[in-house]
C-alpha cells in the first residue's frame, strides 16, 4: 500500500460498508432494511455496500443480490466461489475491493446486525477527532466487552441481552445515547461484530491476518494488536449502539469448533497480550459505570418507547407558607405537556410534592397521563437529587422559572446529551423582588439550549435585551374547559340588560395594578350605578384587599358594591367568564395574558394591556380591547366605549370566539412537537461531534 495519505484534500468523504454473509440471508435483508432507514450521506458524504458472499449455494447468492436491491446507493457483490472460506478472507476481499476504490473510512459488518437511529455518526466522529484513533466501535447488545446492560450470563457465558418485552432496539439506541458520559472509552480490542477502520489504518498495517487466522475467531483481536504496535488507538463510542441477533451465520456448535481451533494459535501469537487486554476491559471503569447506568434507565424506558422524544418541564419550587393558586404560566406548561403527548411525545411536569394533589385535581387528563412528578425540596442541590433519583433520562430537560434554570444546568452535567432548553414565561427582571439581577443572567446561561416562548413580544424581548435567540410555539387553550362561548352567542343579544364585569385583583403582584383596577371598577360602578352594571372580582380574599387599601391609604369604599370572589379554580373562572359581559385586565404589561384568551374563549369581550404579548390573540377593536394602562382614565374610558354602543359587542364576541379557536391543545401541541424534533435532530448530530474531546482510558 503505497497511497500517501498526506496528499491533497479529497472533496468527498467516502464510507464503505463492508458485509461478510456466510447464509442466514433473511437477517441479511432486515440488516439491510435498518441501514438504508437509518444511515444517510451528509452533504459532501458517498457511500457505498460491499458484500463478500460466502454463501454456499447459488439460491442464498441470487436472494443476496435480490435484498441488495432495496440499497439506493452503489452496491458491490465479491464472490467467494460457492464455497465457505471463512470469515476472514471474506472481510479482507470486502476491505480489498472499498480500498481500491478510495474509501475513506470502511465498516466492517455482520450480517446479522440491526441498525439504529444515528448509529454511523458516532463512529466517524471518533475517527476524525484524533489522527492516532485507527478504528472506533459501538456498544450493543451482544458484543463481549462492549455489552450492555449485562456481561455475563448465569451460566457465566456472554449475556445476549435480548430487547425486554415492549422495547426495540431504536430505544436501546435512545437510552445509549442520553446515559453516554459524552467521552470515548479507549481499549485494547474491539468485538468484531462492527468496527470502522480508518484508511490511515489499513494503509499502515495491511489486511486482516488470513494465514493465521483463515476462517475467524481471533483476526480482530490480532489486527488490534498490530494497531497498537503501529501507534494506533481503538475507541468505543457508547452514543452508539448495534443490536446483534449473534450466531446466525454460524450455528454454537459451528462457532464452539472455530473457536476451539483458534484457541491453541492465539495462545502461541497473542496469548499474554490478550490476557492482559481481557483483565484491562474486565476492571474497565467506564465500561462499568455506563453498563450500570444502562441497567438502572432500562427500566424507566417503557413509558418513552414507541415516543417522538421525551420532555421533563421543572416547576418552581413553592413553600408550603405561600398559599397555593393556580398561576397562569404552570397552566401554561402543563397544557403544553398535553399538548406533546398528543402529538406523540412523553412529557412531563415536576412540580412542588405538596402541591401534586391539586395540579391532579386541575388537570384530571394530564394526571391520567402519569405527567406530575413530585418533588419536595426547595433547594438547588436537593431538588436535583431528588428527580435523579427517578433514573429517567428525559431527550429535554426544560426551566421554566428562572429558579430552575440551575437545576436544568446541574442535571444538564449528568445528563449532557439531554437537551437543555428554557420555557420563558415572561422576563422576570421586571419584577419587583429584587431578583432581577439573578433572573436576567439565567436567559444568557441556557442561550445555546432550545429556549422557547409563546409570543413575538417575549421573543423580542429576549433577544433586543439579552441577545438570547428564542423559538416561537403556538399557545394553548383548554377548550373542553372554556368551552361555553357558542352558546352564549345564542342567548345574548345586541340589546344588553344588565352588564357584567370582572378582573382578577392579586394584591401581592404590582404589576398586576390591583390598586388601579379596583379605582377603574368602583368608579364605573358609581357612575352607572347597579341597575346597569354588576362588578365582581377575583384573585384575592377580602382581607387581603383590605389590607393593602388600608396600607396605600386608600378608601375601603372601593369595594362598595363590587362582589369579592376571591381566589377561585379553574372551574370557577370559566363559569365567571360565561356570566360576564367584559373582562378587564389593567396590568402594566402582559408577557402573554391567558386569562384574556380565556375570556374570549366563553364570550366575554376583555380590555387588555396594550403592552406586551396580548396582540398574539388579541385585535383591538376586533374581539378585544387594547388600552395605555399608565392612566386609570384610559380603563374607566373603554368600558364606557364598550357600554355605551360604540361598538357591535355580538360581533366582537363571535370574533373572540373564532381567534380562541386557533388555540386548541391537540393543533397547538403538533406545532410545538415538530419544532422540538427539528431541534432535537440538530442537536444530535452537533452533539456527536461535540462528544468526542474526552477520552477515558480501560
Amino acid at each position: 500500500m503505497e497511497e500517501a495519505i498526506h496528499g491533497a484534500k479529497r472533496e468527498e468523504e467516502k464510507v464503505a460498508f463492508v458485509f461478510t454473509v456466510h447464509g442466514a440471508i433473511p437477517y441479511f435483508t432486515g440488516a439491510l432494511e435498518t441501514l438504508m432507514q437509518h444511515t444517510a450521506p451528509k452533504p459532501g458524504q458517498r457511500f457505498k455496500v460491499f458484500v463478500a458472499d460466502d454463501c454456499e449455494v447459488q439460491e442464498e447468492s441470487t436472494a443476496l443480490e435480490e435484498a441488495l436491491k432495496i440499497v439506493t446507493w452503489e452496491w458491490k457483490v465479491i464472490s467467494m466461489g460457492m464455497k465457505r472460506v471463512g470469515y476472514t478472507k471474506s472481510v479482507n476481499a470486502g476491505l480489498k475491493a472499498a480500498w481500491g476504490e478510495n474509501f475513506d473510512i470502511l465498516v466492517t459488518i455482520n450480517s446479522d446486525v440491526v441498525f439504529t437511529p444515528n448509529w454511523l455518526e458516532p463512529l466517524v466522529a471518533a475517527l476524525k477527532s484524533s489522527h492516532d484513533i485507527g478504528m472506533s466501535g459501538p456498544i450493543g447488545n451482544a458484543a463481549s466487552y462492549q455489552s450492555v446492560p449485562e456481561l455475563y450470563s448465569t451460566s457465566g457465558t456472554w449475556h445476549k441481552n435480548p430487547l425486554p418485552k415492549g422495547l426495540i432496539a431504536n430505544d436501546m439506541s435512545k437510552l445509549a445515547f442520553l446515559v453516554s458520559k459524552c467521552n470515548l472509552i479507549s481499549v485494547p480490542i474491539l468485538n468484531g461484530f462492527l468496527m470502522a477502520i480508518h484508511r490511515r489504518a489499513l494503509q499502515e498495517i495491511g489486511w486482516m491476518n488470513e494465514d493465521l487466522f483463515p476462517l475467524g475467531y481471533g483476526e480482530e483481536n490480532d489486527f488490534a494488536f498490530r494497531l497498537k504496535a503501529a501507534g494506533f488507538r481503538l475507541v468505543v463510542n457508547p452514543m452508539s449502539y448495534i443490536y446483534h441477533h449473534k450466531t446466525k451465520s454460524f450455528s454454537n456448535q459451528e462457532r464452539m469448533v472455530l473457536a476451539k481451533e483458534a484457541k491453541q494459535v492465539i495462545a502461541q501469537h497473542m496469548g499474554a497480550e490478550l490476557a492482559n487486554a481481557e483483565r484491562r476491559l474486565q476492571s474497565c471503569k467506564a465500561l462499568s459505570e455506563l453498563r450500570e447506568e444502562f441497567a438502572d434507565h432500562l427500566k424507566s424506558m417503557h413509558q418513552h418507547s414507541k415516543t417522538r422524544f421525551s420532555v421533563l418541564f421543572i416547576l418552581n419550587p413553592m413553600p408550603k407558607s405561600l398559599r397555593f393558586q393556580m398561576r397562569g404560566g404552570w397552566i401554561s406548561v402543563v397544557q403544553e405537556a398535553l399538548g406533546l403527548i398528543h402529538a406523540g411525545a412523553q412529557a412531563q411536569v415536576a412540580v412542588q410534592a405538596w402541591t401534586k394533589p391539586a395540579f391532579e385535581e386541575n388537570f384530571p387528563e394530564a394526571s391520567k397521563h402519569g405527567v406530575f412528578l413530585g418533588y419536595q425540596s426547595t433547594h438547588t442541590d436537593q431538588v436535583v437529587m431528588e428527580l435523579l433519583q427517578l433514573r429517567v433520562a428525559f431527550d429535554f430537560l426544560v426551566a421554566t422559572h428562572h429558579t430552575t434554570v440551575p437545576v436544568v444546568l446541574k442535571m444538564g452535567g449528568i445528563y449532557p446529551n439531554s437537551v437543555k432548553g428554557y420555557y420563558v414565561q415572561d422576563i422576570e427582571e421586571n419584577f419587583q423582588y429584587n431578583r432581577g439581577t439573578q433572573a436576567a443572567s439565567t436567559f444568557s446561561s441556557l442561550k445555546d439550549g432550545f429556549v422557547f416562548a409563546k409570543t413575538r413580544f417575549l421573543v423580542h424581548q429576549l433577544k433586543n435585551n439579552y441577545n438570547v435567540s428564542a423559538h416561537l410555539i403556538p399557545p394553548t387553550l383548554d377548550l373542553a374547559l372554556f368551552s361555553k362561548g357558542d352558546a352564549k352567542l345564542q342567548r345574548v343579544n345586541t340589546k344588553e340588560g344588565i352588564m357584567h364585569i370582572c378582573a382578577m385583583v392579586r394584591t401581592l403582584t404590582a404589576r398586576r395594578n390591583p390598586l388601579q383596577t379596583l379605582e377603574i371598577l368602583s368608579a364605573i360602578q358609581k357612575d352607572l350605578g347597579s341597575e346597569k352594571i354588576q362588578v365582581s372580582i377575583f384573585g384575592s380574599s377580602t382581607q387581603e384587599i383590605l389590607r393593602i387599601l388600608r396600607r396605600k391609604g386608600k378608601s375601603v369604599g372601593l369595594l362598595q358594591d363590587i362582589t369579592v370572589l376571591g381566589p377561585i379554580d379553574r372551574q370557577q373562572v370559566a363559569d365567571l367568564f360565561d356570566t360576564c359581559t367584559f373582562f378587564l385586565d389593567f396590568s402594566a404589561w402582559q408577557a402573554f395574558g391567558r386569562s384574556g384568551l380565556e375570556a374570549m374563549a366563553m364570550g366575554c369581550i376583555p380590555i387588555l394591556p396594550i403592552t406586551g404579548g396580548v396582540e398574539t390573540y388579541a385585535e383591538d377593536g376586533v374581539n378585544a380591547l387594547l388600552v395605555n394602562t399608565t392612566r386609570i382614565e384610559n380603563g374607566i374610558s373603554a368600558i364606557k366605549d364598550l357600554i355605551s354602543g360604540k361598538y357591535n359587542l355580538q360581533e366582537m364576541r363571535t370574533s373572540a370566539l373564532l381567534s380562541s379557536k386557533k388555540y386548541n391543545i391537540s393543533e397547538s401541541g403538533q406545532l410545538t412537537a415538530n419544532l422540538f424534533q427539528k431541534f432535537h435532530e440538530q442537536w444530535t448530530a452537533t452533539r456527536q461531534y461535540e462528544c468526542t474531546t474526552e477520552v477515558s482510558i480501560c
